[in-house]
């Protein structure tokens, strides 16, 4: 039990910096009028309008790969906590077949704010 509830706190850690990272990536997506496109290879690229310097355009792509950066570690490691979680919490059910699941409710936001994620893939 103690091995879920590091994982469930984790989580709960970790959630509100995701929100964070992609809030900060559409808000500079936004405010700067720029499509973010990422090739079938994984290659991410910005669209930026005729009139943005070419020196703003570079610090611009330099700074959303390290917000996307961070939001695709951070994507990754929640994927895997709430696998072990559930893998977890699947076993509590077994042995107790009334246990309330304590992962759905943050899955569904973790899921949401993925949705957000104005990254055109």
């Amino acid at each position: 039990m103690s091995e879920f509830m590091e994982i469930v706190d984790q989580i709960d850690a970790l959630i509100p910096q995701f929100a964070g990272f992609i809030d900060q990536f559409n808000t500079l997506v936004i405010q700067k009028s720029i499509n973010v496109i990422t090739d079938s290879c994984g290659n991410m690229s910005i669209d930026v309008p005729n009139n943005m310097p070419s020196k703003e355009a570079d610090n611009l792509s330099k700074r959303i790969s390290i917000i996307d950066s961070l939001i695709e570690s951070h994507n990754i490691t929640i994927t895997d906590l709430f696998e072990r979680g559930f893998n977890i919490e699947n076993k509590l059910k077994s042995d107790n077949g009334n246990k309330i699941s304590e992962l759905i409710n943050k899955k569904a936001e973790f899921n949401n704010l993925r949705n957000s994620y104005r990254h055109i893939r």
